[in-house]
Order: C-alpha cells, then structure tokens, then sequence
C-alpha cells in the first residue's frame, strides 16, 4: 500500500505542475456533486422520485452552479495601498 500511496504522490506531483489548478478544483466539485446526486437518487423513496420533483432539483442545482460561477468570476483581489488609518 505504501508503493502505490508514493506512485499516486507523484503522478500527482508531475500531473499538478501541467494541469492548472482551477482545472483540478471544477473537475473534483463536479465528482464531488455527482457522488452526491448518485447517493441521494440510492435512498430516496421511490414515491419521490417523480418528474416534477426530479426536474426542480435539477433546476436548483444548476441556478447554484450559475451562481457559484459568477460568484467566482467577479471576485476582485484587495490591492494595499499602505495608507493605513486607525480610527480614534
């Protein structure tokens, strides 16, 4: 285990410095987020499992996805100026 625990580390050494980062984090949310689908689809009832309900769970998770994205796009970095006032 510990073998094949040091080829993991460094594929994903050698695979981190060619793929950006931004890349990495969107790719696992979406796993992370389809297990999740997956699990909840395994234990719900099957009464629940209608048309209308299974559409508007769809409709809110892709009106989150367009929120967290353009959350994620407008984000804006705090430039320090060094002008920096203490209050009385």
């Amino acid at each position: 285990m510990l073998v094949a625990d040091a080829i993991g580390i460094i594929v994903g050494i050698v695979l981190g410095k060619r793929i950006p980062e931004r890349f990495i984090k969107w790719f696992s949310a979406i796993i992370f987020i389809g297990f999740g689908v997956i699990g909840l689809y395994q234990t719900l009832p099957k009464f629940l499992l209608t048309f209308p309900i299974i559409a508007g769970f769809l409709g809110m998770v892709a009106l989150l996805a367009y929120l967290v994205v353009r959350m994620s796009g407008t984000s804006k970095k705090i430039v320090d100026s060094g002008n920096i006032e203490l209050a009385p």
